[in-house]
């Protein structure tokens, strides 16, 4: 799964996809805030969020397969934004969209968790490395 050789190399990759997340979250919330693209630090935050989420979510992609860091990465980006509208925005969370939100924490729970995790064939159905 990670790089042979890189003992530090499965910690750097989530404290890499971490970065891109919070980047991910600061730029979806930003639209918001931007409207429409009127208002300009707003805007700004917009689009260096996007430019360092996908700089530090390519730099995780070298340490986490592809799929893990792609689904954790918009699974907790989507938690995350869903939370700041709740409290920053005052949006409604009714019974539905806490289901969503938890359904998406599960899946994206069992693709980090089952990573290792062999197919029937008896290879690792996630690959072997990147």
């Amino acid at each position: 799964m990670f790089r042979e050789g890189n003992v530090m190399g499965k910690y750097k990759g989530w404290i890499l996809l971490i970065i891109a997340i919070i980047f991910e979250v600061i730029a979806t919330t930003n639209v918001k805030l931007a409207d429409g693209f009127t208002n300009t630090w707003p805007t700004v935050f917009v689009f260096l969020g996007l430019l360092g989420a996908i700089y530090f979510l390519s730099k995780s992609f070298i340490y986490i397969p592809l799929a893990v860091a792609y689904a954790v990465w918009v699974g907790v980006g989507t938690s995350g934004v869903a939370l700041i509208g709740l409290f920053a925005f005052d949006e409604t969370f009714g019974l539905s969209r806490i289901i969503g939100l938890v359904l998406v924490i599960i899946g994206v729970s069992a693709i980090t968790l089952f990573l290792n995790e062999k197919d029937e064939s008896g290879s690792k159905s996630l690959g072997k490395e990147f």
